[in-house]
């Protein structure tokens, strides 16, 4: 009998939560995979796109790191840095003349099996702008569930900020896939920073809406207006490589309309490459051709869509080169930002010129990022621009070389700089969070393009020193919430107070969309006294104990001595909808290392036992025997500290009903 074991030679990586597995099947073994009731869809992994002491980045002079070590002494000391990158194969050439610490005294290296040196050229940048900042590297790891792995070891070593240049070329273009997903559940729920580059596709990009070329059944203008060049182009020597990615605005996993992508060889005279898979109502929004030019096909090529069938779409296409050049012909930067980067919860960076910094570079990609899936929304994107083509040692060989050392392009080394201010600022004894240190940045970067923010430069230029030269704002540091056992627990930090008399706590409930006017006007629901005059952090918290299910606002009513007031921006709250029966959760994080939590919540009251057991059937731990009240919920935590690696059950059993979910521990 064919099995998903027998049937792989090795399973390199897994996730449980996405149902994804990684692993190497012979060809012969394709298709009997494929008939496995439990597999959906095979597909080949992509690799992903790379964006690419003796020498001191120009970019620490530029984003003004260095004044302000100089003036405030800030060096980025407290803060852990987390850097994602292919490799550090060369670090000991770097750590030679003085240009990155030695690994144990600065530098710890969790992984480098990927290979390659870009991530010693971020390190150096980082290192140059705050030495006193601790660093960490993790490689990317080949595969997306290898990358998120990476992302979790990283916040493990208790990284403050993680970094990355790095782009999963297949994820989709008008959704959050897994990555972005996951990535955006884990700044929700932690005080961290992530940084990413916008991307260097500003010259290998196209989107708009299929329009059929006049004079055939159904391929692509590109130009839209059937001009002599309706396709998109570029030029490839022989042995170079392309990789071209061709997505629609369908949902992945529920796309009905077909569309072709083929590749045209202007010196064979023919087609070369096509990917023609079929999309029926259950399938991804995805062609994707890889192809290698020979001698007899090497020159210019044309990229040709065909709509096999289907409605109009809106047609996204991006080109990776390793050699050769593209044609501007029907190519736009504009909304050129996708996956990860498009969150908006991480830190968005494009690319500008270090020797002219108001001036972007030419392959920086540019937002918005449009998102049609759950719902249509477009996202704000880059948040900032810093320079690149700064000076790196050139560590095995990585880089452009130039009359002084190498310099490093793309928009990774503008991340590896937003990442050193913000280390640096966040290192300052006033800033408690990192969401403050964000605020500053936007806040005081200076502003480029067109007035205010704009998809182009963001908010603007970072700079550290200008953070330093405005006065800190007096409002909130934080405003945050926790679901506990007892209700809602909302948590909010001051940095300065001035004749600060106190909070009143105001809530507005239920929310219950999709209906309007239906909501509650907000209401007073506690008070909490205030420190008068400070100039250091200040803590506050309140427990709210009446709320129930559904949604709520909350806002804080920050009073002065003299009456005046001001509100803080609303906090949402989702505490569930109310469920007809009682609902017990998936465990968060699963999979998970020793530590997760388990939330339950009863519509009626009820005496509720909740108990683990191991794969055989043995009781592990009892988490819950009480009695469990009206329309309450509850969080409980389980320590599998030691425990061994393997599948787990939770059980949760009242006198009417029995619910069981399965967890797995990855130590």
């Amino acid at each position: 009998m064919n099995t998903f074991e027998s049937l792989t030679e090795t399973v390199l990586n897994y996730n449980l939560s996405f149902g994804i597995a990684v692993a190497l099947v012979r060809v012969k073994n394709l298709i009997n995979l494929a008939s496995l009731s439990n597999v959906l869809k095979i597909e080949t992994v992509m690799p992903p796109s790379l964006n690419s002491g003796s020498v001191v980045s120009e970019g620490d002079s530029i984003h003004q790191t260095a004044d302000v070590r100089v003036t405030y002494g800030d060096n980025g000391s407290g803060i852990k840095i987390g850097v994602i990158s292919n490799g550090v194969d060369s670090r000991s050439s770097s750590q030679s003349t003085g240009d990155l610490p030695q690994d144990g005294l600065g530098l710890t290296v969790l992984s480098n099996t990927y290979g390659g040196d870009e991530g010693t050229a971020m390190l150096e940048t980082i290192y140059d702008m705050v030495p006193d900042a601790e660093l960490y590297f993790h490689d990317l790891g080949g595969n997306t569930i290898s990358f998120i792995a990476a992302v979790d070891n990283l916040v493990n070593a208790g990284c403050n900020i993680i970094c990355d240049d790095v782009a999963w070329t297949t994820q989709p273009f008008f959704e959050d896939g897994i990555v972005a997903q996951y990535i955006d559940s884990l700044l929700n729920a932690n005080d961290i920073l992530y940084i990413t580059p916008a991307g260097n596709n500003g010259i290998s990009h196209y989107q708009n809406r299929f329009k059929r070329l006049s004079g055939t059944a159904g391929q692509h203008d590109f130009s839209g207006e059937n001009s002599q060049t309706p396709y998109l182009y570029f030029n490839l020597p022989s042995g170079g490589n392309t990789s071209i990615i061709l997505q629609w605005n369908d949902r992945f996993g529920g796309s009905g309309n077909d569309y072709d992508l083929y590749l045209y060889s202007f010196s064979a005279g023919s087609f070369v490459a096509q990917s023609i898979n079929y999309q029926t109502g259950s399938d991804d929004p995805l062609e994707v051709i890889n192809y290698t030019a020979t001698a007899a096909t090497a020159g210019d090529f044309a990229i040709v869509v065909n709509k096999y069938s289907g409605i109009r779409k809106n047609l996204e296409v991006f080109i990776y080169l390793d050699s050769g050049f593209y044609y501007s012909n029907n190519i736009s930067g504009v909304d050129a930002i996708f996956g990860h980067a498009a969150l908006d919860s991480v830190i968005t960076v494009g690319a500008v010129k270090y020797y002219t910094p108001d001036s972007l570079e030419i392959y920086s990609s540019c937002g918005p990022s449009t998102i049609e899936y759950p719902s249509s929304v477009t996202r704000n994107k880059p948040d900032l621009v810093a320079v690149d083509g700064t000076l790196i040692t050139g560590a095995g060989g990585f880089g452009i070389p130039s009359a002084l050392m190498y310099r490093f392009y793309g928009s990774s080394a503008s991340v590896a700089h937003v990442t050193g201010v913000l280390a640096q600022i966040w290192s300052n004894n006033q800033v408690t969070s990192g969401t403050q240190a964000k605020s500053y940045v936007l806040n005081y970067s200076y502003d480029e393009g067109s007035s205010g923010y704009d998809n182009t430069f963001g908010f603007g230029l970072i700079n550290s020193l200008n953070v330093y030269q405005n006065p800190l704002p007096v409002e909130l540091s934080s405003f945050t919430f926790k679901i506990r056992n007892e209700g809602v627990k909302l948590n909010w930090i001051t940095q300065t107070e001035v004749n600060n008399y106190g909070f009143e706590v105001e809530r507005k409930a239920p929310l219950k969309p999709p209906k309007e006017g239906n909501e509650g006007d907000w209401e007073e629901i506690g008070f909490v006294d205030g420190h008068g005059n400070s100039n250091s952090p200040k803590y506050y918290s309140f427990l709210d104990k009446t709320v129930k299910y559904g949604n709520y606002l909350y806002r804080l009513k920050q009073i002065d001595n003299d009456g005046s007031y001001k509100y803080s921006a609303p906090l949402e709250v989702n505490v569930g909808e109310i469920p007809g029966e009682f609902i017990l959760e998936q465990n968060y994080p699963n999979p998970f290392n020793p530590v997760t939590k388990i939330n339950f919540a009863v519509h009626n009251p009820a005496y509720i036992i909740l108990t683990v057991y191991d794969i055989l059937g043995n009781e592990i731990e009892e988490l819950f025997n009480d009695y469990a009240g009206q329309e309450s919920i509850y969080e409980v935590e389980f320590n599998a500290e030691n425990l061994s690696s393997g599948i787990y059950y939770y059980e949760l059993r009242t006198e009417n009903e029995v619910k069981i979910k399965k967890m797995l521990l990855l130590k």
